[in-house]
């Protein structure tokens, strides 16, 4: 097709594809593509050297002769040496732009002419298991797959968010080469979306001409804070790397399903949020603890792992500084997932959480009879009991019985909302602060509670006391209360 089809830098390939050339330098004459100075530049690409220790600029590439091209993007073709593929769009135009760029030289080799939609930007680039071959990604929610020996779209995905049905800014695109894939006889491709979703693409040609082509799964709410950052297939496995833009977690997604579906194999998260409350769990004797210290600087396999709160993003976390491996979310109930699903919660699980705490204390006198840590909230009267073996919200709600849990009565007022909590020495009991200056203690194996500080007065319980209808006590005292006066 070479004799039919005009090639693109065909005039440029003998001289860098021989790697050890030495005419091919930065002062090289023979290439096609336009001298690039430093005058009147507004746009340019800068290459830099990276090492372990340090990071320097090479070389800066500036665009004078094409002064509307704003590079966003750039990909290394395979087989094209000293060659990068650059994208973005055009300030003048509004269209998409992309070009092949020699970084030596310093001059563009050739302007894609391919690639025309108006009002969109090249937002990803990523090279295919096929040479010449990329998948382009742009702001409007589509996937161009392009020629680059020949300039030519080969085809094109959409995609659109599923209950708006608007186009999706495409963040991140990788390819899978493992063997597995090819047993089935398929070619994914995994699409990553600025909503947050996974789309798995089979690029295999379908049998019909006019059928497009088909999506074996969508992972959704992958990452639903800022949607998808990185995605990569990790090569000859079939493990697909994805790393949230603001969550703050990368993910490993293994494919090993009959049905070509995804699931989580292993994972790291962290707050998305500062944290508030951040504090060691169960410090060792070096901290002024001490029970399961058992090394001679008074450290332990507990005294390493650090407890936290996120503040705004709600959640509980506790932070190895020995082994990554035990880092861990705590649990604040079963089923959340499902549930932001059946309510249509398109963010995830965090509006189904507990307010952002704002303190927390921890004992282990008790910790294997029930929960050693406690934690009160943002304007929240109520205090929840947690197991750190369990890593979960196991123990009992510490109120009052005349504070309504339910959301569709009256909550407590706000002078009963928890201010300061504490744990006793014997880890029986929990001490409660409130806003108003009262303290309220309660059994922390039942959540009953066992007074308050300063007490209650006498008018107040007689106020507060109820009688219960058949109460054998109160009718005795009754009938005696009679005789006497019977007698007189």
């Amino acid at each position: 097709p070479s004799g039919s089809v005009p090639v693109v830098g065909g005039g440029d390939d003998d001289s860098d594809r021989d790697e050890a050339s030495s005419d091919d330098d930065d002062s090289d004459d023979g290439e096609e593509g336009e001298a690039i100075s430093d005058d009147n530049c507004q746009c340019q690409i800068v290459v830099m050297i990276a090492s372990r220790q340090s990071i320097q600029i090479h070389k800066r590439i500036h665009f004078d002769g094409a002064p509307t091209f704003s590079p966003l993007v750039a990909t290394h073709p395979s087989t094209y040496l000293n060659k990068i593929v650059v994208g973005g769009f055009d300030s003048q135009t509004g269209k998409m732009a992309m070009a092949l760029v020699n970084v030596r030289s310093g001059k563009i080799i050739h302007q894609f002419q391919c690639l025309t939609d108006r009002r969109s930007k090249i937002t990803t680039l990523s090279q295919s298991p096929a040479v010449d071959t990329i998948a382009v990604g742009t702001s409007s929610g589509m996937v161009h797959l392009v020629n680059l020996k020949h300039d030519k779209k080969l085809f094109s995905l959409e995609h659109k968010s599923k209950k708006e049905n608007k186009p999706v800014p495409i963040t991140s695109v990788s390819f899978r080469t493992d063997s597995s894939a090819l047993q089935y006889a398929t070619a994914p491709m995994a699409v990553g979306r600025q909503d947050g979703t996974i789309t798995i693409w089979d690029l295999t040609p379908p049998e019909d001409p006019r059928m497009g082509r088909t999506i074996l799964c969508e992972i959704r709410h992958a990452h639903p804070l800022g949607g998808i950052a990185k995605l990569q297939f990790m090569p000859q496995e079939p493990l697909l790397l994805s790393i949230g833009t603001h969550s703050n977690s990368i993910v490993t997604h293994i494919f090993d399903n009959p049905d070509h579906s995804g699931r989580i194999l292993r994972q790291r998260k962290g707050h998305t949020a500062p944290p508030r409350v951040v504090q060691y769990l169960h410090p060792g004797a070096g901290a002024g603890g001490g029970i399961l210290a058992n090394a001679s600087d008074g450290t332990d396999a507990a005294a390493c792992q650090i407890l936290s709160s996120g503040g705004q993003d709600r959640t509980l976390r506790v932070f190895s500084t020995a082994r990554t491996v035990k880092d861990k979310e705590f649990g604040q109930g079963r089923g959340l997932v499902k549930k932001a699903k059946r309510l249509g919660i398109e963010e995830g699980t965090t509006e189904l959480l507990l307010p952002p705490v704002t303190a927390l204390v921890t004992c282990e006198a008790r910790s294997r009879d029930w929960g050693d840590l406690v934690t009160i909230h943002e304007d929240h009267a109520f205090a929840y009991v947690w197991s750190t073996r369990r890593g979960a919200q196991s123990g009992p709600v510490l109120r009052q019985d005349k504070w309504n849990v339910s959301a569709m009565k009256i909550p407590p007022p706000s002078h009963t909302h928890a201010t300061s909590v504490v744990i006793s020495t014997c880890g029986n009991f929990a001490m409660i602060g409130s806003r108003g200056g009262k303290i309220y203690k309660y059994n922390l194996e039942s959540g009953i509670p066992r007074g308050t500080y300063p007490r209650e007065d006498k008018d107040d319980k007689k106020k507060n006391k109820k009688f219960v209808p058949g109460d054998i006590v109160r009718a005795v005292k009754a009938l005696e209360k009679t005789k006497k006066q019977s007698s007189r």
